[in-house]
Parts: structure tokens; C-alpha cells; sequence
């Protein structure tokens, strides 16, 4: 990938040279909902303008979704190995048991007398 290409999708996405996934898929969602061509469906009643329109959406749709495609292969890139791509925002979850997903156990100045139920 070309350092035009990679510029041209920023500018597109308006964002700046220290982006994270999350603000690409933010600009992502918005620029299809902005752009997807059946919203211009309900904006006029003469055939040929929705048309006109529909096309255009349909070309700036395609610009949207290689743009993504860049962007999101130059994060991937950019990633720490460890991490898998563009996901350093993420822990990993480890279900190897079931005490991962157990609620730590409560210490004993933490619980009130019902806890105990005469254990003692």
C-alpha cells in the first residue's frame, strides 16, 4: 500500500495520523449511513434524480469500503504481534477453567455476620 493511497482514506475518513481502531469504525459507520444508497429512496419522487443519486452513493460506497480495507490493513500492520490485530485496547479473556469467570472471594473483614451462618 502506497503512502498516497493511505492518505487519500484518512482525508476521506477525516482523521488525523494518530487514529485507533475505534474512531475508524466510528467514521466507518458514519460515512455508510450518510451514504447508503436506498436513504435516497424517500428524498424525491422523480425516477431519474433518485437515479442520479443512487449511482453516486453506490460509487462513494465503494470508495468507503476500500478506504476501510486500507486503513484497517495499515492498523493490522501496526499492531503488536502479541496482541492480534489492532486489538491493544482488548485484554484477552482466558476461559482455560472456571474460576476465571468467578467473582473474587470476599476477604473476611468484608463480610457481615449473615455471611458467616455460625461457621465458627
Amino acid at each position: 500500500m502506497d503512502r498516497d493511497s493511505l492518505r487519500a482514506a484518512m482525508a476521506l475518513f477525516d482523521l488525523s495520523d494518530a487514529f485507533t481502531r475505534e474512531m475508524l469504525d466510528r467514521r466507518y459507520h458514519a460515512l455508510r449511513a450518510k451514504w447508503t444508497p436506498h436513504r435516497y429512496a424517500n428524498l424525491t419522487n422523480s425516477p431519474q434524480k433518485y437515479m442520479h443519486m443512487y449511482k453516486k452513493a453506490e460509487a462513494k460506497m465503494k470508495e468507503i469500503e476500500a478506504a476501510y480495507r486500507t486503513l484497517s490493513t495499515w492498523l493490522d500492520a501496526q499492531a503488536p504481534a502479541s496482541l492480534g490485530p489492532a486489538r491493544q485496547d482488548v485484554r484477552p479473556l482466558s476461559v482455560d477453567s472456571d474460576t476465571s469467570l468467578q467473582p473474587p472471594p470476599m476477604s473476611r473483614e468484608s463480610r457481615t455476620p449473615t455471611d458467616d451462618h455460625g461457621a465458627e
